[in-house]
């Protein structure tokens, strides 16, 4: 429960200027672009679409314009309510799930696709929320997800930094540093960075396979720095 306490905070602290940041020159942007165009190769508008770890639903506002029938959920109440007043005039069931969540209120086979942009990362019990995934999931739904790119240079820096980002949290005057602060906390709280390989392998666990999909080029060197992996539900 530490874990998604803390991903919460982080998260409801961000949640007042959070839309802002995927604006048309925002520095996530790009995240909008690639799970539009990802989505729209493999499912059809009119689909139900969950947006898992949604935040304040910039990227479910767009799919839901395109015609996709959109639910986005989140464990950040901060995140939903500034979604709510942000995307107000956008089709989007909204849904505020308990921190100690064990169990999505959804019913099997639901949706027919997830997105998770930048989650998986923080989750404190992975196997469960894929195992979660698959059973809300239509037959041949598609689970798609953007993680760390373990082989970009940044990502490089960042599992050397990792230690000091343990204990530079702890030190009250760090994490008040801005820029430096918030960093190290996002350091501490990225904990499941896993390769390609191993990202399959907990897939198929759950009845997941992965299907290879590229991802449209942008100019985003943040995107770069993503892996953007699609899981079909077996039937």
């Amino acid at each position: 429960m530490k874990t998604v306490d803390e991903v919460s905070l982080l998260f409801n602290n961000k949640a007042r200027s959070w839309n802002d940041k995927y604006c048309l020159d925002g520095p996530l942007a790009f995240r909008v672009t690639v799970f539009s165009a990802i989505l729209a190769r493999l499912i059809r508008q009119g689909a139900a679409v969950l947006d898992f770890g949604g935040g304040t639903g910039a990227i479910s506002s767009v799919l839901a314009s395109q015609g996709y029938k959109m639910t986005a959920c989140d464990v950040a109440e901060q995140m939903i309510l500034a979604g709510k007043r942000a995307q107000s005039d956008k089709p989007i069931d909204w849904v505020l799930l308990p921190k100690d969540w064990k169990r999505l209120p959804f019913a099997n086979n639901t949706f027919d696709a997830i997105i998770a942009s930048s989650v998986f990362e923080y989750l404190s019990d992975l196997e469960n929320t894929m195992k979660e995934c698959s059973r809300i999931l239509k037959p041949a739904g598609k689970l798609i997800v953007s993680v760390p790119n373990l082989a970009h240079p940044l990502r490089k820096l960042e599992r050397l930094l990792h230690p000091l980002a343990n204990f530079g949290v702890r030190v009250p005057f760090a994490r008040d540093l801005p820029g430096i602060g918030p960093y190290l906390v996002y350091l501490q709280l990225s904990r499941v960075r896993l390769s390609p390989e191993e990202w399959s392998e907990k897939a198929r666990s759950v009845g997941l396979d992965p299907i290879k999909v590229q991802p449209p080029e942008t100019e985003s060197a943040s995107s770069k720095a993503m892996m953007y992996l699609v899981f079909d539900r077996s039937l």
